[in-house]
């Protein structure tokens, strides 16, 4: 896990350089205090929220092997102090795209 959370942290680091780029990362990111200022450099940071029963674990092993509530509730105050806004993701793609294209025009 920590090897990743190495290659993720790099991998912020190049990509946080450029702009005009959608950067999705995973939810761990937050969780390092050095990707914070990454996720800002260059970019507004958008906390898409969503009900933990919708969030898919296939796949994805720290959520798999962790308390998913309990994920939660650690990193919800690191989103929030990183995020420009959220918004909820209980809508088709496009309609929350432009509800994030709307709030960026603010």
């Amino acid at each position: 896990e920590e090897a990743f959370r190495r290659v993720e942290h790099r991998v912020l680091c190049e990509v946080s350089k450029q702009s005009g780029l959608v950067i999705a990362t995973g939810g761990g990111i937050i969780t390092r205090p050095e990707n914070h200022d990454r996720l800002r450099e260059n970019s507004r940071v958008v906390f898409l929220r969503r009900d933990l029963d919708r969030l898919p674990i296939a796949g994805r092993p720290i959520s798999q092997a962790n308390d998913l509530e309990e994920l939660y509730r650690k990193r919800l105050p690191l989103y929030e102090a990183v995020s420009d806004f959220s918004l909820e993701n209980r809508r088709r793609p496009q309609t929350v795209v432009s509800a994030i294209i709307r709030r960026l025009e603010e």
